[in-house]
């Protein structure tokens, strides 16, 4: 049954309406592709909340005058058909590339994306990317991690601020808790040069006493010698001492001798009568 011509400007125009502010389309060579085949593959995109529509090429090459897919005018030859969406279009790629794998068709021819041509290469390449909402989780979590780094740093420096504080608020109590502190009014540059000329001294004074010790204390070897002086000393008196006294006691030959020679007081006594 032939089709007049108002039908076709009708279909051009339904077709028009469809795909007009449509941001993700591309175009399928459909050969081979059977009716059951092609009934399971609108099923499939309808869940990806996509079409799949066979059209005729005179009647979209008048639907899609002025708009984005007219950048592919030539590529509607043979069995043509138009899938699109307004929904994720990873998703939407990622289903038609897993049927033509399956099916062996059909064929990318080319397309858009938001708006933007892209090639049967592109649209392959588009298919293989990570779901939608794992891209989205992926770009917030590079776009928050600097946020997180820059919010761990300043929570550190803050801590370090508070802690610091503190510190200072006891050491601030535990003053007020001593009492006044008495401040000298000296020079801390002359205090400083005092206490350093006391160490200095009291340093020659430590280095000075083992030599003045050394000075005062006697010679061993000397103290040695005298006292084995005062042995051999009191050794010969010891020896001296018999000698003397076997000379001092009388020889009894001799006491024998004067008493033999000195006459009795009977004798003495006789010799005066005589």
């Amino acid at each position: 049954m032939a089709i007049d011509r108002a039908q076709k400007e009708q279909n051009a125009e339904e077709l028009r309406a469809d795909l007009a502010g449509i941001p993700h389309a591309i175009l399928v060579d459909f050969k081979g592709l059977n009716v059951a085949n092609a009934t399971d593959l609108r099923r499939k995109l309808r869940e990806e909340e996509a079409t799949f529509k066979v059209v005729k090429n005179s009647t979209a090459l008048r639907a899609i005058e002025d708009l984005p897919l007219a950048e592919f005018k030539d590529l509607f030859i043979g069995q043509t058909a138009i899938a699109y969406t307004e929904g994720d279009v990873v998703s939407f790629a990622k289903t038609l590339r897993e049927f033509a794998e399956e099916f062996e068709t059909p064929s990318f021819k080319g397309g858009i994306v938001d708006g933007a041509p892209i090639s049967a290469e592109e649209f392959e390449q588009l298919a293989k990317l990570p779901p939608r909402d794992e891209l989205i989780g992926k770009a917030l979590y590079l776009m928050n991690y600097p946020i997180q780094g820059l919010v761990t740093v300043l929570g550190s420096i803050l801590t370090g601020v508070v802690t610091v504080l503190d510190q200072i608020r006891d050491q601030r109590e535990q003053v007020d808790e001593a009492g006044p502190v008495e401040t000298s009014q000296e020079d801390p540059v002359e205090d400083v040069a005092e206490e350093a000329a006391e160490e200095e001294a009291e340093t020659e004074e430590v280095a000075a006493a083992p030599e003045e010790a050394q000075d005062a204390a006697p010679d061993p070897v000397e103290d040695v010698a005298e006292e084995a002086a005062e042995e051999e000393a009191e050794t010969e008196e010891v020896t001296a001492a018999p000698e003397e006294a076997q000379d001092a006691a009388p020889d009894p030959v001799e006491v024998a001798e004067e008493t033999s020679e000195k006459p009795t007081s009977e004798e003495a006594g006789t010799v005066e009568e005589k």
